[in-house]
Order: C-alpha cells, then sequence, then structure tokens
C-alpha cells in the first residue's frame, strides 16, 4: 500500500495542525510498544522528564528520524541539480519524504508536550480557520528554486535540530549530568518548525498539500501496523 492507494478524505472543519498531532498521537501509541518490545526505550516513561538521560535518548533517536528523512528527501533531487525539477517524476517521491519528516517532527514535538497552539499561533484574522497555523507556517508562497537553494533551506532545518539536540547535555558515556534549561530548549524545538516548514514550502507544499500527504501517509502507517509489516 502507497499514499495513492488512500480513499478520499474529508478536510476537517476545526485546526489542521491539531488534527496532524491528534494522528500522531494515535499513532504513536500503536509504535510505542512496537519499539519497547523490540527492546528499545525500555525505560522510557509518558509523559517525558526531559531532565531524564534516557528521555534524552528517546528524543535525539526521533531527531535523527526527522534528519534522516529529509536526507532521503533530497537523495530524490539529486540527478537534478542545474535542471527544472519541480516536473520530475520524483517529485512525488521527494515531498512524501518530506512528510515522512513531519511524521517524527510531530511525534517529537508531542512527547515533549509541546502543543499546535505552541507551534504556531496565527496572530492575524486572515488566515482560515482550518488551515491557517499551516499557512502561517508555511509563509508566503515561494516560485520554484534549484535543488541547490533547496538544499540550503534543508541544512537550516536540519542544523535548527541539531541546535536544539545539542541543548540535551545527559550522555550515555558521561558520569555528571547537566540540567537542561527546558524552556530555553522547547523553544528552540518550535524554531525547527519554522524552519522545517520553509523546507515545505520550497518542495511546493502549500497547506493543503501538507495536510492531503500527511493523512495519506498517516493511512498508510495504519496498514503497515495492522499488517504487522
Amino acid at each position: 500500500m502507497n499514499v495513492n492507494d488512500v480513499a478520499a478524505f474529508e478536510y476537517p472543519t476545526t485546526c489542521w495542525l491539531e488534527a496532524i498531532f491528534a494522528k500522531q498521537h494515535a499513532l504513536a501509541e500503536k509504535y510505542g510498544p512496537i519499539e519497547r518490545k523490540n527492546g528499545f526505550h525500555e525505560r522510557v516513561t509518558m509523559p517525558l522528564n526531559i531532565q531524564d538521560r534516557f528521555a534524552q535518548y528517546l528524543v535525539k533517536d526521533y531527531a535523527w528520524r526527522f534528519t534522516e528523512e529529509i536526507t532521503e528527501s533530497l537523495e530524490c533531487l539529486q540527478p537534478y541539480h542545474g535542471q527544472i525539477w519541480e516536473n520530475a517524476p520524483e517529485v512525488m517521491h521527494f515531498q512524501e519524504e518530506l512528510i515522512d519528516a513531519l511524521h517524527f517532527l510531530t511525534e517529537l514535538t508531542g512527547c515533549l508536550s509541546i502543543t499546535a497552539d505552541d507551534v504556531s499561533n496565527p496572530p492575524r484574522p486572515e488566515y482560515n480557520a482550518a488551515s491557517g497555523r499551516i499557512e502561517y507556517l508555511l509563509g508566503h508562497p515561494v516560485p520554484p528554486t534549484s535543488v541547490r537553494s533547496i538544499e540550503n533551506v534543508a541544512f537550516k532545518a536540519i542544523l535548527d535540530m541539531g541546535l536544539a539536540m545539542n541543548m540535551l547535555k545527559c550522555k550515555p558515556w558521561k558520569v555528571t549530568h547537566m540540567p537542561t534549561d527546558e524552556a530555553r530548549f522547547k523553544a528552540q524545538v518550535v524554531h525547527v518548525w519554522h524552519s522545517f516548514f520553509r523546507l515545505l514550502n520550497s518542495a511546493q507544499l502549500d497547506a493543503k498539500g501538507v495536510y492531503d500527504l500527511y493523512v495519506r501517509k498517516n493511512e498508510v502507517n495504519q496498514f503497515r501496523q495492522r499488517s504487522k509489516y
């Protein structure tokens, strides 16, 4: 099953970003036991205590998954340096890998008790009530840019995530553990959302495109859970 096999669905009349958070939470509740059964993160409890070394290790695991998915997305564009890429056959795969990254970013954010409100609270009334937070994060539409330009935007998202993870100092090899400034750390995670959504914008995804692809990939992941993929 892939995203093209997902049946048509209705868009919610309430906030799409909140719907994404809710769908990711439901998905994570099923994946969590699978990961623990496989021997991963057995000593982590929810909600996370960010001062706990095992919690920090889990957060960094999600951060790496986010980074890996962005890298996989960029791999799709490698044949198109110096060429027009937006109509290339691989563009859908490129966008889909970015939505995989969105899954992991949302899961990382949710387990830190950061909400859709925290990530984006559009201050201007012209934003649509349902899609407004996603529109706010995406910013103004940008024309198609070069692969090199997209890589630069991707680097900024990865850099911002790395800066957030560098605030977590409870390393597995350290005896003395340093406390984390939780407010500063969470603010940096929110900053990752803004830089990552600039990448989604560069990938020519609008609010509807982001939500559509997220829901479709979420359905694929649910199918994988049911089929014990």
